[in-house]
């Protein structure tokens, strides 16, 4: 459980200032107090109805920074345990920490692009499963890597794009059950560097 309390810890720290009373009113994230319809055409659609519904029980500036504390928290735990399976427990931590705060999730969260964090957090457990796939597939692990797959094209397009590039960089190291893949960090964002999003080694 430390993974998670550390990277609630963290998202407290980071958030606290926007955990108060009141609207977060951020250009995407400038919510009103019931939300609107979404169009049937948007991607997020679904995404955008469950809010409605919860809308009804809870407010939605309480809406708001619970999704704000779930970007962080899976952010950090995902990016904990990919690196956990290859480089150990404690550069984990590092990795978590990297992966959380950077000048990506700054500019965003700035932006109030809650959907293109949410698919962010999602990222690194996306990897996870498809590495485990490709290392050795069963019918198990491709539906764990399907959902993911399907979780993220619900909540971000643009999330979507980063998910293909880690399938195609995946594929082109040849990571499989030969292969060993060591999985570094995962701040490979267009803003840092277009091949940066994962370091592997082929033993």
């Amino acid at each position: 459980y430390s993974r998670w309390l550390y990277s609630l810890s963290m998202a407290l720290v980071i958030l606290a200032p926007l955990l108060i009373p009141g609207y977060i009113l951020t250009f995407d994230m400038s919510w009103t107090p019931h939300l609107p319809a979404a169009s049937v055409g948007n991607n997020s659609y679904l995404l955008y109805e469950l809010l409605r519904a919860l809308n009804w029980l809870i407010p939605s500036m309480i809406l708001q920074k619970i999704i704000l504390v779930a970007i962080f928290v899976l952010s950090g735990v995902g990016a904990h345990r990919l690196a956990e399976d290859r480089i150990g427990m404690w550069p984990a931590y590092l990795a978590g920490v990297a992966y959380t705060i950077n000048p990506f999730t700054y500019s965003r969260l700035m932006a109030g692009q809650y959907l293109v964090l949410l698919g962010y957090a999602l990222l690194p457990w996306f990897v996870r499963s498809l590495v485990r796939l490709l290392e050795q597939a069963n019918w198990r692990r491709t539906l764990a890597t399907t959902i993911w797959a399907l979780a993220i094209g619900a909540i971000s397009m643009h999330s979507v794009g980063l998910s293909s590039c880690s399938l195609l960089r995946l594929e082109l190291l040849g990571a499989g059950a030969d292969g060993q893949l060591c999985v570094a960090l995962l701040p490979g964002l267009p803003e840092w560097s277009a091949g940066g999003l994962l370091r592997a080694h082929i033993g």
